[in-house]
């Protein structure tokens, strides 16, 4: 360091270092950020599969097919869409799933294999296509 104070090279390294500084952080706290939004619409889509599966075990009528449902997650976001799905496949004899045999309803003789999937496209950077989805043998009926 020279007696006069600091020169304008030392001056320039030292912004640079606090803007590096002072991006990598901003840029930690917009990741996170973004990456909780995502969760909180995992959870979401987690909670409609499961209100999903509950009211086809309690003997609602659930038949297969795919709603929107609008606004997704979150008051004021009216056009962040979800599509519910609800699929019955049939169960051989042997006790594996015939993918090949969809039904509309559970039926109340036999188990069906059920499946329940939310997908979306959320926001933001991270705009790929996002799905979850619960599966369950259902003996609605049978004793």
């Amino acid at each position: 360091m020279s007696p006069r104070g600091h020169t304008f090279v030392e001056v320039m390294i030292t912004m640079v270092i606090v803007m590096i500084t002072a991006i990598g952080t901003i840029s930690a706290i917009v990741y996170s950020r973004i990456n909780m939004e995502l969760e909180k619409q995992r959870v979401t889509a987690l909670n409609y599969c499961r209100q999903s599966m509950e009211a086809i075990q309690a003997l609602d009528d659930a038949f297969a097919s795919t709603k929107v449902l609008v606004p997704f997650n979150a008051p004021g976001v009216e056009d962040l869409n979800a599509n519910v799905t609800i699929e019955y496949f049939k169960l051989n004899t042997n006790g594996t799933v015939d993918w090949n045999t969809s039904m509309t309803a559970a039926s109340l003789d036999e188990p069906v294999f059920t499946r329940v999937s939310v997908a979306w496209v959320p926001y933001g950077s991270l705009t790929r296509p996002q799905e979850v989805s619960m599966s369950a043998v259902i003996t609605r009926g049978i004793d």
